[in-house]
């Protein structure tokens, strides 16, 4: 049987101050970064479509 969840306040989940993960290794815009590289991102997911679909 499963524990019963804790229905209480976690503060560790809730989301950052920090817009973007500024300051952070690895920042959370990934859909402002991929949009400058919109076509080669298409290109390669066209490649593996036509690679596995054959």
């Amino acid at each position: 049987m499963l524990p019963k969840p804790k229905k209480r306040w976690t503060p560790s989940l809730w989301a950052s101050w920090k817009p973007f993960g500024i300051g952070e290794q690895y920042p959370n815009n990934y859909w402002e970064v991929r949009k400058k590289d919109l076509y080669q991102a298409f290109s390669v997911l066209n490649h593996f479509y036509y690679l596995f679909a054959t």
